[in-house]
């Protein structure tokens, strides 16, 4: 059977995030073109280049890892002139978030849900489209939040 391109790209993200360096929580992200024609960007959670790459702390929040969203936007193609979405392994935190609104990303797809969603309620009041994708082979489900957190699934 033929992949879909979320599939390959979800798993070109999963295969980034192996490359990862955290103890906690290893993440891949890849930003491509609407048309999936082209790879604009990629980027995995991970220490500054060419120094140590070790965890500072376990402590969620504080292992001194720059998270794989901004790797990806650092690296990213902006003269490519199409729209741009986002797979990530997981659902990104409130400040990548900032970062994808401001990067002017259309689409944001992932596969695990992060700790903390509010990244996921910020890129939706941003008119930015947010779906969970589940298994490869499988649709997609879309996770509904209000202010409140998760409210189910649509």
């Amino acid at each position: 059977m033929r992949p879909r391109w979320d599939d390959i790209w979800m798993e070109f993200a999963e295969r980034l995030a192996q490359r990862s360096t955290c103890k906690r929580l290893s993440v891949g992200c890849v930003i491509v073109a609407m048309d999936n024609s082209i790879v604009l960007g990629l980027g995995y959670n991970g220490g500054a280049k060419g120094q140590n790459n070790e965890c500072l702390s376990e402590e969620p929040g504080k292992c001194g890892h720059l998270h794989a969203e901004i790797n990806a936007l650092i690296k990213a193609n902006y003269h490519h002139a199409a729209q741009k979405k986002v797979y990530l392994t997981n659902s990104p935190c409130y400040t990548c978030s900032v970062a994808l609104v401001n990067a002017n990303i259309s689409e944001v797809i992932y596969k695990h849900e992060y700790r903390d969603l509010t990244g996921v309620l910020l890129l939706r009041k941003a008119g930015i489209a947010v779906r969970r994708l589940s298994d490869p082979g499988l649709s997609t489900r879309d996770l509904y939040l209000d202010e409140n957190g998760p409210a189910g699934i649509l």
